[in-house]
């Protein structure tokens, strides 16, 4: 079932589907990472890569980093995993 909301087709919207062959997802455990990093700062250190998820460990009363975080990155199979590492 497809919308056809204000005359635009959503089918046509997503255009071709990802191949499973050539993306990859992969996650990186993050560690000593500075009091004032946040999650915003990690989307910007993946360097434009497609970013699913950021998380940082935060301190509950004050806000600041604890020092590890977490990403996770859609690559593509062209990528460098040693690089984007």
């Amino acid at each position: 079932m497809a919308s056809t909301f204000a005359g635009h087709d959503a089918l046509k919207f997503y255009g071709e589907p990802i191949d499973p062959e050539r993306a990859v997802v992969v996650d990186f455990d993050l560690a000593d990472l500075p009091e004032d990093c946040n999650e915003d700062t990690i989307r910007k250190i993946a360097d434009a890569k497609h970013v699913i998820k950021a998380e940082v460990l935060s301190d509950n009363l004050t806000g600041a980093c604890k020092g590890f975080g977490r990403i996770k990155l859609r690559m593509n199979k062209d990528d460098d995993f040693e690089k984007v590492k």
